[in-house]
């Protein structure tokens, strides 16, 4: 409030503010509204709610003063003026019934115009106002408050930018006439440099440097003295009455200021005769300032008291400066006018143009005439094609980049020394293989193998031995007798399902062999992996010494400096090119068009600092250039250690692979022979099995001595190469057997004859067949079944037992194996007879519950472990299959694979009493049956 008073007295030392100005509201809004709809062919009421914000502006505006919400409308309103004349008031625009009222500050009267250039100018002057006042607030803060000066001397000079706009006024009267503004522009400048001094005293800066601002000042106050000769202020109502005396003594202060200052700085270099001509200058000058204020005291009261203080401190040194030539220096004294000028510093006061804040914004942005749209497209073409053309060598030369440093392997740093490590996996797997209880111990394994070697060993003994008795039982006869079908047909299934087992256990002996060769392949880096963890370490791949001898160190290290130069080229890149977008974002020129004098031009200035920012992009695309040849050069000379790190790298990589593929084959032997032994116990229990159905069998039936051509037949057996050497050797049935056989073929033949007299229908004897040959090798691809069956009764009972078919054919458990076709035991074709009636048999007796009868069923695989299909095989109708009891589960040997027994199927066997050659299966299955056929 005391600022906006204007007083009588001044101090010497304080700035000048300028009287605020008010003005007359009038209604803005709907002549604009009006011209929107007539000129722009848009509906004006679309802009209804802009136009009355401008006319709420311009309300709060005219009212004057200090007040925040003053000074923000204010503001607002200033940021319209430039958008109004360009739509407006732009020399094509029809006239507008407006007239702008506001109030000269030299004589309170009241002016108004239908002129903008006015309005614009009364507006500029009231802002400029409110700065001033806020700037001569801000230096009154106590001296040591810097960042107050430093805002008072930037509010000061946005003031000065502003009265530089006011220059449209007529004539050398009112408050916004040109030379106003020129004397207004210039005290705002001075008094901005006055912060200035007042900044660089309390800084304590250089002497020289005090000096040449308090010179500037001077010269600035002499300016605004200049322009105030133009302006008649003799009135001593007038504002500005007292300013030409109070600027005058504030000019003659800061000239005093600058000779003491400057005369300080020459005496600090021994020129003590120059210190004292400055110091008796600025004397005198404070001095007159004293006097003349004293002679105006009526007139115009001046406070002196600061001139006062400063007077003694130049008598002080002057003093000093004196006693110190007359005792030391002895130089003589320059007169006034031979003292050389104070150099101002106008270059330190600067500029500062006034910006409102991002909240003052321009209300009528979007209304745009239809020169402005298309020059703004057009503009917006431009910048299309320079972003385009920019972003296109920055592609081109990334690309160029990362090609080169794929293809050098420098993507992710500099090409050092690459070391496979050892994965912990390999570790735990380790610690697996070291643990004694576990399966995977190498030692129990190698145990394990030897121990099923021995038991494949004792079943295939077992096996050939009940092999060569049950062949010696079935080697045919010359003439058969009737009465030993019976035995015969049992025998020979028996036969069947052991040569089978036989030919299984081979199969077996092999997978043990291979899993033994596989195991012992593998012991040492079992072993390794096995061993401690330092061992495997140590035992990883290195370079050798003279892998090592290369002197690749000094290029390897200028890598790495070129690599960091490329990192750096990257970062500056990425910067540039996302400034260069930033810049294309914000240059948004469309409401600078509009105010414009001259878009084309304005376009342009804009387009050239947009190429500014282009040229930064490019200058670091081209640096690529120069640097990315260095890194190749440096590269190339570093071919042989890359070439031995690489094979470094692939041997340790093979190390690692190694010890795990080791691992995992131990895991694959364990698991084979598991079921290896499994399957081994499994037989070994149907051979036992089978040896006690055997016996039983021999105690029940008392077979033919067999021909001396059966034993033969027996020796020459096809039972693998292990069994066929052993066969001679097997002891013939000890005579307990015999005995028990002899006695049942007696009571057999008693029933049999009694049967065979009282029959009327006449009996076909056997025909004679060729001696058995077993097939030691299975067939492994076969689906059918083949049951017991006699081939003597092509139309047999369809109450007799018979053998299932294999459980699934094919994958189809519910499909049925192709029937062969029937043959005779000689091999030859059976013909089609009809059904012949048998004659009634005489009653049996029936087999003891402690041997059950056998069927055996198997599966036909063309595809056999001896590669061959096997010839005259048994036909039977599927009506004379024997249904069987389900079976426990078993192991079965997996042909493609010798090591993996997989699955769970059964030992099955098959007889037929129509055939030499019987089958050999692949999968076999021991199974004891519920034989419902009284005959059997």
């Amino acid at each position: 409030n005391n600022i906006t008073t204007m007083s009588k007295r001044y101090a010497i030392e304080d700035l000048l503010h300028v009287q605020f100005k008010h003005g007359a509201y009038v209604c803005i809004s709907d002549p604009f509204m009006e011209i929107i709809t007539k000129e722009y062919e848009e509906r004006g009421e679309n802009y209804k709610t802009e136009l009355q914000s401008l006319d709420h502006f311009r309300k709060m505006a005219v009212r004057g003063g200090s007040d925040a919400a003053v000074v923000s409308a204010l503001k607002s309103y200033y940021v319209q003026l430039p958008g109004i004349k360009a739509r407006f008031y732009n020399g094509s625009s029809p006239y507008i019934p407006i007239k702008y009222k506001w109030t000269n500050t030299f004589n309170d009267e009241e002016d108004s115009s239908s002129s903008f250039a006015f309005e614009t100018a009364n507006v500029v002057f009231a802002l400029g106002a409110v700065l001033c006042n806020q700037a001569c607030i801000a230096y009154r803060t106590p001296s040591n408050d810097e960042e107050a000066l430093k805002n008072a001397r930037t509010t000061f000079l946005q003031a000065a930018s502003l009265f530089e706009e006011m220059h449209v006024g007529k004539g050398t009267s009112g408050d916004t006439s040109t030379y106003a503004a020129d004397m207004l522009e210039h005290l705002m400048k001075a008094q901005a440099c006055e912060c200035f001094v007042t900044h660089a005293v309390n800084a304590k800066k250089t002497n020289r440097t005090i000096g040449r601002l308090a010179i500037t000042v001077a010269d600035l106050y002499d300016d605004v003295l200049k322009h105030m000769v133009h302006i008649d202020c003799s009135d001593k109502k007038h504002p500005w009455f007292s300013w030409v005396f109070v600027v005058r003594l504030k000019a003659m202060l800061k000239r005093a200021m600058a000779q003491y200052y400057i005369g300080l700085d020459v005496g600090s270099e021994e020129q003590i005769g120059e210190e004292i001509a400055r110091l008796e200058f600025s004397k005198s000058l404070l001095n007159d300032i004293k006097t003349q204020a004293k002679k105006s005291k009526k007139t115009v009261d001046v406070d002196t008291s600061y001139v006062d203080t400063f007077l003694e401190k130049v008598n002080t040194r002057l003093s000093a400066a004196h006693h110190e030539n007359s005792a030391i220096y002895f130089m003589s004294v320059p007169a006034e006018e031979k003292l050389s000028e104070i150099l101002p510093a106008r270059e330190l006061v600067g500029s500062a143009k006034f910006t409102p804040g991002p909240e003052h914004k321009e209300l009528l942005r979007n209304l745009l005439p239809l020169k402005t749209h298309l020059l703004a497209s057009e503009f917006s073409d431009a910048k299309d094609q320079l972003r385009r053309e920019v972003l296109t060598k920055v592609d081109m030369k990334n690309e160029e980049l990362r090609t080169a440093m794929d293809r050098m392997d420098l993507l992710g740093g500099a090409f050092t020394d690459k070391q496979v490590s050892v994965p912990s996996q390999v570790f735990t797997r380790g610690s697996t293989l070291r643990n004694p209880s576990s399966d995977l111990f190498p030692s129990s394994v190698e145990s394990r193998l030897t121990s099923l070697a021995s038991t494949v060993s004792e079943v295939i003994e077992s096996v050939t031995q009940l092999v060569t008795e049950t062949h010696s039982a079935i080697s045919p006869s010359a003439p058969q007798r009737q009465e030993q079908s019976a035995f015969i047909k049992t025998a020979r299934a028996i036969h069947k399902r052991v040569n089978d087992i036989a030919s299984a256990m081979e199969q077996t002996r092999t997978a043990q062999e291979k899993m033994l060769k596989s195991f012992e392949d593998t012991r040492g880096r079992i072993d390794l992996l096995a061993g401690p963890h330092d061992l495997i370490q140590k035992s990883m791949p290195q370079k050798s010494v003279l892998e090592s001898a290369t002197n690749a160190e000094e290029h390897k290290q200028r890598i790495n400096e070129l690599l960091e130069k490329v990192n750096f080229m990257k970062d500056l890149r990425s910067t540039a090119v996302n400034k260069f977008n930033e810049q294309l974002k914000q240059s948004s020129i469309a409401d600078k068009l509009v105010v414009a004098q001259n878009p084309r031009e304005l376009m342009d200035l804009e387009m050239e600092r947009l190429s500014e920012c282009a040229q930064d992009v490019e200058k670091n695309l081209d640096s690529q250039d120069k640097l990315l040849p260095a890194v190749v050069s440096v590269y190339a000379k570093l071919s042989d250690w890359r070439r031995s790190s690489t094979a470094l790298v692939e041997r340790q990589k093979e190390y690692v692979s190694g010890l795990l593929e080791a691992y995992d084959m131990l895991v694959s032997i364990v698991t084979s022979l598991k079921k290896a032994e499994e399957f081994c116990a499994n037989a070994k229990a149907k051979i036992s099995s089978m040896e006690k159905q055997w016996e039983d069998l021999c105690a029940t039936h008392t077979p033919l001595p067999p021909p001396l051509s059966s034993s033969k037949n027996a020796s020459t057996s096809s039972l693998g190469k292990h069994s066929s050497q052993q066969t001679q050797r097997l002891p013939r049935p000890s005579s307990s057997s015999n005995a028990k056989l002899q006695q049942a073929l007696a009571r057999t033949s008693t029933t049999i004859s009694s049967s065979s007299s009282s029959s009327s229908l006449p009996q076909n004897p056997q025909p004679s067949a060729p001696p058995y040959q077993p097939n030691p090798y299975p067939s492994q691809n076969s689906n059918s079944s083949i049951s017991i069956a006699d081939n003597n009764n092509n139309n047999a009972d369809s109450s007799q037992s018979s053998l299932p078919l294999y459980p699934s054919v094919n994958g189809n458990k519910n499909a049925l194996p192709t029937v062969p076709k029937i043959t005779n035991l000689d091999g030859t074709k059976a013909p089609n007879a009809a059904p012949r009636r048998q004659p009634p048999r005489p009653p049996s007796k029936r087999l003891s519950s402690n041997s059950p009868p056998v069927t055996v069923s198997y599966s036909d695989d063309s595809d056999g472990l001896n590669g061959k299909n096997r010839a005259n095989k048994s036909e039977v109708s599927p009506t004379n299959l024997i249904p069987t009891a389900p079976t426990a589960p078993t192991l079965e040997l997996d042909a493609n694979d010798p090591f993996a027994l997989v699955g769970e199927s059964s030992l099955h066997s098959s007889t037929s009493s129509s055939t030499d050659d019987i089958l050999v299966p692949t999968k076999i299955v021991v199974e004891p049956v519920t034989n419902t056929d009284t005959d059997t």
